[in-house]
């Protein structure tokens, strides 16, 4: 029995120091549907790979609208370090950044968006290694949230 105790809390233990090693944890993308009912739904990827203070970054949102895009609609993206620490925080016109008229009819769409980072880093401990998350939604002009992703993003 002892033996058996001591082999569960072994294995245990070696598990537990497994998932946190920062090889296993979870890092860049890939973007889930955040909780709830969206009336479109988008999948995004995010160009570079690793964000850069200073510089534009963007996203290709992939999907199928049942709802259309109209005129004063809003895409809006939050980052935020695993000390909820908010990196940035931003919304943005989406038919302009698109550049076209809206509204932009349901259907399938491919849409990309290009956004500035901050310019710098909010200031970090000595030697930590933080994890980021990205919060993406478009909110229509009625103020109605059409889609959202949730996700991981790393920094260079």
């Amino acid at each position: 029995m002892n033996k058996l105790l001591i082999l569960l809390l072994t294995v245990f233990f070696i598990l537990s120091n497994v998932t946190e090693s920062s090889v296993l944890k979870k890092r860049h993308g890939p973007f889930t549907a955040c909780a709830g009912q969206y009336p479109n739904t988008v999948s995004i990827t995010l160009s570079p790979n690793k964000l850069v203070y200073g510089q534009h970054a963007t996203i290709t949102l992939v999907g199928t609208s049942k709802v259309p895009i109209y005129q004063g609609a809003r895409y809006e993206i939050a980052i935020d370090r695993d000390d909820n620490t908010s990196i940035m925080n931003a919304s943005f016109d989406i038919c302009a950044s698109v550049g076209t008229n809206c509204p932009l009819p349901a259907g399938n769409n491919v849409i990309s968006l290009s956004f500035p980072m901050p310019l710098v880093s909010p200031v970090a401990q000595d030697g930590k290694n933080y994890y980021y998350s990205m919060a993406f939604s478009i909110k229509n002009a009625d103020q109605t949230y059409l889609s959202c992703v949730l996700g991981y993003v790393d920094f260079a």
